[in-house]
């Protein structure tokens, strides 16, 4: 019996233990989150007034399209698109279309350094899991847990989600990008959390030199994906480009995979390159006709390609009619009138003949 009462007060003490491990490392990571949020908010404060305005609009469109986004789901718009679904689907698409030229306004206005330590502020969030960075599916998980199932192992892996990772400084105070293992982690791809074969998607048209995307259709299904290949084939010409698709609505950009379904579009070696650096060599150009020999028809040596020149296709101008001239003028001028003398009048003989009046034709 004593045995028994010691190993159950053993247990509490260890649950104990825990708890205030626990409750340490949830202080270390509030805290490091804390610090994230007001560097965060320094920097996107510490830049001209253009720029502030721009990201205050950028946050409010982002709050109205998730909005939209909650009022479609609950609506069942993934599965109807006709009536209200079809026009708060329209709104919603013309909300992510403003979206995206908000968010390159602002960055337009935003100086590189100040731009380059934002983005490695919001990795570090992202890395502590600070406010919305963690998957809603993790933060279910953790509060349907308890310190005895972690115990006894039934979610070992827990420990190593709520890892902090604390963020390195250089002489500043400025965040530093995070070692390269860390980044490494971070870039692998996540396994998709839809499947393609039912449901209304957007597709778009993804370039593997630099991984920019653009939209082609805003909710189609699988039956028309080859459609949209093949009109994503043709917008960019002489460049390797495939169809990704992502739930809408739902989803998000960063979630889409191959019209296929085998590989999420992170997976690619260029993925969101574009957000990074201008790649000169990477555009949507089909080759333009040069001028020169061509082989003749009749394989008899080599024709010259002649060009269309311009006095064959441009109008001559019109004549300027003076505004001086008399209305009777005006009027013989505008209707062609060709002013010229006119030949005597003679027979074949060559005598000349009186003319009297005008002539007239009869009917015989």
């Amino acid at each position: 019996m004593y045995s028994g009462r010691a190993a159950l007060a053993a247990l509490f003490n260890l649950v104990l233990v825990l708890s205030f491990g626990a409750a340490g490392d949830a202080h270390a990571q509030s805290a490091v989150c804390n610090d994230l949020r007001a560097q965060l908010a320094s920097v996107s404060g510490g830049g001209n007034a253009t720029y502030r305005r721009y990201d205050q609009a950028v946050q409010r469109q982002r709050s109205e399209l998730a909005s939209a986004q909650r009022s479609a789901r609950r609506g069942g718009c993934e599965r109807a698109r006709t009536g209200s679904c079809g026009q708060l689907l329209s709104t919603i698409q013309r909300m992510q279309n403003n979206l995206s030229q908000l968010i390159a306004q602002r960055d337009r206005h935003a100086g590189g350094g100040s731009s380059n330590r934002r983005r490695r502020i919001e990795r570090a969030l992202a890395a502590n899991r600070c406010g919305e960075a963690a998957p809603r599916e993790e933060r279910a998980e953790r509060r349907q847990g308890n310190i005895l199932s972690f115990i006894f192992g039934e979610r070992g892996s827990a420990g190593e989600r709520g890892r902090v990772v604390a963020p390195r400084y250089d002489e500043r105070g400025r965040v530093l990008p995070q070692p390269e293992e860390e980044r490494r982690e971070r870039r692998e791809p996540r396994e998709p959390r839809f499947s393609v074969r039912g449901g209304t998607f957007r597709t778009m048209c993804v370039r593997s030199c630099d991984g920019y995307y653009w939209p082609i259709s805003f909710a189609t299904t699988r039956e028309r994906f080859s459609t949209d290949q093949e009109a994503c084939s043709s917008m960019c010409p002489g460049t390797d480009v495939s169809l990704y698709v992502y739930p809408n609505p739902g989803g998000e950009p960063e979630e889409m995979i191959s019209a296929n379904g085998d590989a999420p579009y992170t997976a690619l070696p260029n993925a969101f390159r574009f957000r990074n650096e201008f790649v000169a060599a990477c555009a949507c150009q089909a080759p333009r006709p040069v001028l020169g020999e061509a082989p003749r028809a009749d394989g008899a040596g080599t024709a010259l390609i002649a060009g269309t020149s311009l006095r064959r296709t441009v109008p001559a101008p019109i004549s300027r009619v003076e505004p001086s001239l008399d209305p009777d003028t005006v009027e013989s001028l505008l209707g062609g009138l060709d002013l010229h003398e006119t030949p005597d009048v003679t027979t074949s003989g060559g005598r000349s003949v009186r003319v009297v009046g005008p002539t007239f034709s009869y009917v015989q």
